[in-house]
């Protein structure tokens, strides 16, 4: 009891790893279960090994285990009882208490559980700002049962034979199916749950092409992992995306033992629990001793201090280093376009490396790690990447080789924080150290000073530059008119400090999500662990609550649009401005409403071009294959005022029958013409109308597919009848200019995403 929670801050590459084993071993020692926790895979591994003879050799390697924060939520789960088997057996009608209740009520360990051992548990925290901050604080641990039915396999397969209908159209023919009759009597009064399922298996199928999970298959394993922090986790699944996953692997004959691999993910997943990691380790009435380590606790603000307080963190010690100040040199940041980004980190490196030293880069994210290689890695002699998808061995390796003269490392922001760049040549030391370039603007400041740590280790020389694009501050959220000349960093700072605050109000709402839905889980565990009646009502309430949106988080629905744009001689400035705008309409998107769209930009003219009235890009999310379609556009044609806009309507209206769409978007100067269906066109021999645009605004209205229209100039017969066209069919009229072409296509499209959540988000960030 005389022991209380304390942090301690060590400067980074000054021996914290070293520091915290020894207070390991003491603790242990003294009678405590330390469980060492970290959020990193990689650390965790090269950390326990490093260790384990010290451990052995004190004869306390049974009283101290290190693990991710994830495992170590599996483990206390697992401690109460295997929620996901009771969850199996209640869905099932099995007996109420289980086998694997059984073995919990009795304290027989199950598969996986930790041995129970005497004394005190306490809580051993590597990097611990990770841990409170928003990768886990406000975030849950989830639980699913996995019912590996032939049923439930059946229904899967049958979903992806016809993957290529639309939404709407996959859900009718499912529920219509046999398959989906045998789920339902295969579950007797759990109707809501298979409908529930069934719903999600087939958005999963169809949003599957635009899915951002990149699976890792492991041929060794048998199994598909995914990129969590710095590895590839092997436990992990993203619900049927990954079961849609692996059946794509079998079609392509990639899936080795495909019927092993496909038994044991063709399942029907129920969610059965939400355990908030803000409660992680916490036991009832009490709070656990905590001891924690970190290089960035003077970094910490106020509102993250004010966390840690409500653990009983309430006192710290910062070690001074025994290296002196530290011998690091910060050059001016930078600040430039979207164009200039990669020449600009190219330009950097080549002038440090003419110095032999050694330069490491850090990107966001591997895909903008790999634009910047295919691009630019070839102008320098030794390049190499850290990258999540490494072997232990093989990350190992890169950063040895990361500190020597001439060398060029390019990694991922994951690694910005904990790797020992250690640097040992000489030449490298006596020309300047390691120089780190970091090529994003992390939103919290601990981040940053993780960064800046790779560089300058233990009294060495080194140097950090910030090179930063302009559009990934924008789609951070800082505001458009804020523009930062070089090493003025007041007013960055300050937006930086704003979008922080916004993110902490969300947090902050998650957190409140999570710890009901946290009780609600421990409700339900409690009921099903001593097989109480109530536990069928219970997994009900739960599973429901589970469904709805998170706070700050609308549902998402899967956008195709069609986006008809006027490609005349008049509409070059437009279509010159999409050519620019393309790839930051396309990433604004993302960044905020994710995959969950597909457009067909069409570009139409009039009857005068017949050849190519109208071009299409074909459907599509992706934003090279939009910029490819646009760069190729040659505006021509037009100047009988009338253009052919009713055609390009009645390609909309058809591509809706074919595929289903949500909105038109309607772009345009000239109106449409004037004539009748069946009537010839008076400026065009020869030429009469299959259609006009008021029957297409007609039929469109009477499919539910709003039209938006925009007006380009200042035409009014183009105002009168695109304002008509709106109001027939449910849409919006707005006068539009070249320069808010991206608004205008970025607020349709996240409008169909997920509503006014996210047009508003959009807002925020851009308008």
């Amino acid at each position: 009891d005389a022991l209380n929670s304390h942090l301690l801050q060590v400067r980074t590459g000054e021996g914290k790893s070293v520091i915290q084993a020894i207070c390991d071993v003491v603790l242990a020692l003294l009678g405590f279960k330390i469980h060492g926790i970290c959020y990193s895979e990689y650390l965790t591994t090269r950390d326990y090994a490093d260790f384990l003879q010290l451990f052995q050799a004190f004869k306390v390697q049974n009283r101290i285990e290190y693990s991710t924060i994830t495992s170590f939520s599996e483990k206390k789960a697992l401690a109460k009882g295997n929620l996901r088997k009771l969850t199996e057996d209640l869905l099932l009608g099995s007996s109420m208490v289980s086998e694997a209740a059984a073995d919990v009520m009795v304290g027989v360990p199950v598969e996986g559980m930790p041995a129970p051992l005497n004394g005190e548990e306490l809580l051993s925290v590597d990097e611990i700002d990770v841990f409170f901050g928003p990768s886990f604080y406000g975030q849950t641990y989830n639980q699913v049962a996995e019912l590996r039915l032939p049923e439930a396999r059946a229904i899967l397969t049958k979903i992806w034979s016809w993957r290529t209908c639309s939404q709407q159209e996959l859900l009718e023919k499912v529920t219509a199916s046999d398959e989906y009759t045998a789920l339902l009597n295969k579950l007797p009064g759990w109707e809501f749950i298979v409908k529930r399922e069934v719903e999600s298996m087939c958005s999963a199928v169809v949003n599957l092409d635009a899915c951002e999970l990149e699976p890792h298959y492991s041929r060794e394993k048998n199994r598909i992992g995914y990129k969590i922090f710095d590895s590839v986790d092997f436990d992990v699944s993203y619900g049927y995306t990954t079961s849609f996953q692996y059946l794509e692997l079998e079609e392509q004959g990639k899936l080795l033992h495909d019927e092993e691999a496909l038994s044991a993910n063709l399942s029907l997943r129920v969610a059965c629990g939400r355990l908030s990691y803000a409660e992680l380790g916490q036991e009832p009435g009490k709070k656990t001793k905590i001891i924690g380590v970190s290089g960035t606790l003077s970094a910490l603000q106020q509102p993250e201090r004010q966390i840690l307080e409500a653990y009983g963190l309430t006192s710290c010690s910062l070690m001074p280093s025994v290296y002196g100040a530290a011998n690091f040199t910060e050059e001016h940041f930078v600040v430039v376009s979207d164009a200039d980004h990669h020449v600009t980190i190219a330009r950097e490196i080549g002038k440090k490396l003419e110095r032999d030293r050694a330069v490491i880069v850090f990107f966001a994210d591997s895909k903008k790690l790999k634009d910047f290689e295919r691009l630019h890695c070839r102008k320098f002699a030794k390049t190499q990447c850290l990258l999540e998808t490494q072997t232990h061995s093989e990350k190992q390796d890169v950063i040895k080789r990361a500190t020597t003269a001439g060398q060029v490392t390019l990694t991922t922001a994951v690694f910005a924080r904990g790797t020992d760049f250690f640097c040992n040549d000489r030449k490298v030391i006596h020309n300047g150290g390691v120089h780190v370039i970091d090529t994003r603007l992390p939103l919290d400041i601990c981040e940053e000073v993780q960064t800046k740590g790779r560089t300058s280790r233990q009294g060495q020389d080194g140097s950090y530059q910030q090179i930063l694009n302009a559009e990934d501050l924008k789609t951070m959220g800082i505001k458009n008119e804020i523009r930062m000349p070089d090493g003025d960093r007041s007013k960055l700072d300050q937006e930086r400090d704003r979008v922080r605050d916004l993110a902490r109000e969300k947090t902050a709402k998650q957190l409140e999500a999570a710890t009901e839905v946290d009780k609600l889980t421990h409700k339900y565990f409690d009921a099903v662990l001593a097989g109480c009646s109530s536990a069928t009502a219970s997994l009900k309430e739960l599973y429901e609550f589970i469904k709805k949106p998170t706070p700050g988080q609308s549902k998402r629905q899967h956008a195709r649009l069609v986006c008809l744009s006027d490609a005349t001689g008049s509409m070059s400035s437009l279509w010159n401005n999409a050519q620019s705008t393309i790839n930051v309409m396309i990433r604004r998107i993302k960044e905020i409403g994710g995959n969950n769209f597909d457009l067909l930009w069409v570009a139409y003219r009039d009857y005068s071009e017949r050849d190519n009235m109208l071009e299409l890009s074909g459907w599509t999310s992706d934003a090279q294959q939009l910029q490819n379609f646009v760069n190729g556009i040659r505006c021509h044609g037009g100047g009988d005022c009338e253009e052919a806009v009713e055609q390009a309507l009645l390609l909309a209206r058809n591509e809706h029958r074919r595929t289903g769409i949500s909105r038109v978007i309607l772009i345009g100067d000239a109106p449409p013409h004037f004539e009748k269906k069946g009537q010839q066109l008076s400026n065009h021999r020869g030429v009469v109308l299959e259609t006009d645009y008021q029957t297409e605004a007609q039929e469109l209205k009477s499919l539910g597919v709003p039209v938006h229209t925009f007006r380009v100039g200042n035409h009014s017969g183009t105002k009168e009848t695109f304002q008509l066209i709106a109001n027939e069919t449910g849409g919006q009229f707005a006068d539009l200019s070249p320069e808010s072409l991206i608004h205008a296509v970025c607020t349709s499209v996240l409008m169909d995403i997920g509503g006014e959540e996210l047009v508003m988000e959009y807002r925020e960030r851009f308008q």
